[in-house]
């Protein structure tokens, strides 16, 4: 447990790096690169991730759970990585020959071709390693490294919309850089000068199992940006983007707790530990619902004053986007619990593969109906509808081999503070639209929420308290 806490406040701190990145440099991307290039710049992004995601066919989690699997014994863990690894190349080679034909004929040629060396780096990366390992140290590091890289490579180079080809080599180099540095750590955990080709089949339909879940996920998350430049222009896509990457700061603080027990629960599994999983399940659902409710509402709440500041006006339509699509903060919050934890660690890819495919069908569906008529709101609420869909099917199944529904009613109490947190911060946004306001709306909102679970004596908000007090009592 103690090693778990550890690694789980590595992501942490990573995770909160990523919340104050964007806080930096999103003014400041918003106001050289403008709507337009913005939305070319997600538009990428969305298409060379599906290629991604395809060539790599569910390896990363795959290859994050046989590690964690098989750590016990170094000479099988020697063997999983060097077989792993080397069917990671042969797929690269795979996707590039069909990626380089199909971008050679575009009129983002350019675009793409830088965007080449991060799905490079993608594929070589072997952090899945680390976090099979549970070495969230390293991980951590490496992808604080290359963010820092990334946002002083903005501020030195990035000057106005005609520097989006630098926008997209920094992220790229910066990527490939610290990728490589990850190669140096190896020898330090496994042997990598054995493998076995005759294997290639076995993770190929292990990974498969886990992959058809992921691409039915990745479909919903970037198709929508794909179907909205087809059926508008960039400027809708850059509305849209920016709000799903506001939301995803807060998301990102809480979904970092996955990546570090996914692991522990496979072990788990491995030992046939039932009580020890739904302990955690339990334990991690709380405490995602005591996070992601205040930070749904208290978004919702400062998007219309929030928004004009940051970004610019040029960008207010992105404050009625996030107002749609802020739930999915608590609704991807908990399917990172069921899907990403709970089923990936208990190798149960069937029930993902039929969410994640429900939603992705109904997220094509409401968006070919939505987007011609409402555009960049359209896809906001065909994402909402497909997260919520999803969610619905996994704890349906979930609850039926764990209890959960305690951890449930024990989180109504979440859920009352933060409606009451809501009503007030929102009554404030008469004040005006600028940032001593937002500031204001965010102050109260911590004070209130924190004031109703104190008097409902909270068994998470309480264990906090005691925690940091604790510490503050052994320094001095």
């Amino acid at each position: 447990m103690k090693k778990l806490v550890k690694n789980y406040l590595y992501n942490l701190i990573y995770q909160v790096f990523l919340v104050i990145v964007p806080l930096i440099t999103a003014p400041y991307l918003a106001k050289t690169l403008g709507p337009k290039a913005l939305g070319t710049y997600s538009y990428i992004c969305s298409v060379s991730s599906i290629i991604t995601n395809l060539g790599l066919i569910g390896l990363n989690n795959y290859g994050a759970r046989e590690v964690a699997y098989s750590r016990s014994e170094q000479k099988k863990l020697d063997k999983v990585f060097a077989d792993i690894n080397i069917l990671r190349f042969i797929l690269l080679l795979i996707i590039s020959i069909p990626y380089w034909i199909i971008i050679l004929q575009s009129s983002y040629k350019v675009y793409f071709s830088i965007q080449y060396i991060l799905i490079f780096s993608t594929f070589i990366d072997t952090s899945w390693l680390m976090i099979g390992l549970e070495e969230m140290k390293i991980v951590a590091l490496r992808n604080f490294t290359a963010k820092f890289l990334t946002v002083i490579g903005i501020f030195l180079f990035v000057k106005n919309s005609d520097d989006l080809w630098i926008y997209f080599a920094i992220f790229s180099v910066a990527t490939l850089i610290t990728t490589c540095s990850l190669i140096f750590q190896l020898k330090k955990y496994v042997n990598y000068e054995h493998f076995d080709l005759g294997n290639m089949y076995k993770y190929i339909k292990g990974s498969l199992l886990l992959f058809l879940p992921q691409i039915a996920t990745l479909m919903y998350l970037q198709v929508d940006k794909i179907m909205l430049k087809a059926m508008s222009d960039t400027s809708q896509v850059a509305y849209y983007d920016q709000a799903e990457k506001i939301v995803s700061i807060p998301l990102a603080l809480i979904t970092a707790l996955g990546t570090v027990i996914m692991p522990k629960l496979a072990t788990d599994f491995r030992k046939n530990h039932h009580e020890e999983i739904e302990k955690t399940i339990q334990i991690v659902i709380k405490f995602s619902l005591f996070a992601s409710l205040p930070m749904m509402f208290g978004l919702m709440s400062i998007s219309r004053t929030f928004i004009p500041w940051f970004l610019g006006r040029d960008f207010l339509p992105v404050a009625s986007a996030i107002a749609i699509i802020a739930p999915i903060i608590v609704l991807n919050s908990l399917a990172n619990i069921s899907g990403n934890q709970y089923f990936t660690a208990t190798n149960q890819t069937r029930i993902m593969t039929i969410s994640y495919m429900a939603a992705a069908i109904l997220n094509i569906i409401i968006n070919a109906i939505l987007i011609p008529k409402w555009q960049y709101k359209g896809a906001a609420i065909a994402t909402l509808l497909s997260a919520l869909i999803s969610v619905i099917i996994q704890y349906s199944v979930m609850r039926k081999q764990i209890r959960i529904e305690k951890a449930f009613l024990s989180s109504i109490k979440y859920l009352l503070a933060s409606l009451l947190m809501f009503c007030i911060c929102y009554a404030l946004r008469t004040l005006g639209d600028t940032w001593h306001v937002t500031l204001l709306q965010i102050f109260i909102g911590i004070l209130v929420y924190i004031i109703v679970l104190l008097l409902a004596k909270d068994e998470i908000l309480m264990k906090i308290i005691f925690t940091l007090v604790k510490k503050e009592t052994k320094h001095e």
